[in-house]
């Protein structure tokens, strides 16, 4: 089955820490979305596609969503990585709405803390200071292999 691995991490790489913890595990590509190649990516030839992102006002980055509207071929396996201070139900909302209109099938959810330095946070050094750790690391290579 041949897997890609997209992402977006914008502030401290979080993000971008999982999303190559898992590409790592696995025999997958990897593609940061930000990245002058995405825009020209064929996501057509993946069977299963990850979508890593950090919770930006709830939700994945609009860049994240905004490519994921433009890019995604119908009736594809995904998996959500994400990294975030809490997880929150909601967080995932947006994207898989945004995935029910490809007839996408989510196999699984992976998320971890994520340092978090915005607004108010950044007055007191951050939250979830030393996240993702080595540990979430392992759990994130551990999800990618184990999914069906």
């Amino acid at each position: 089955m041949k897997t890609i691995i997209l992402y977006y991490s914008k502030h401290h790489g979080n993000t971008r820490k999982i999303a190559q913890a898992a590409y790592a595990a696995i025999d997958a590509d990897i593609l940061d979305i930000s990245s002058p190649k995405a825009a020209k990516e064929d996501l057509s030839g993946y069977d299963r596609i990850g979508i890593a992102s950090g919770i930006y006002g709830g939700s994945f980055h609009p860049e994240m969503i905004n490519y994921i509207k433009t890019h995604m071929r119908r009736k594809k396996q995904v998996f959500l990585m994400y990294t975030c201070t809490f997880d929150l139900p909601h967080y995932t909302r947006r994207i898989l709405r945004v995935l029910e209109g490809t007839d996408a099938r989510v196999i699984g959810k992976f998320c971890c803390r994520g340092l978090n330095t915005f607004g108010p946070f950044g007055f007191f050094g951050g939250v979830a200071k030393g996240h993702p750790d080595v540990h979430d690391l392992e759990r994130a290579a551990d999800f990618v292999r184990k999914l069906k």
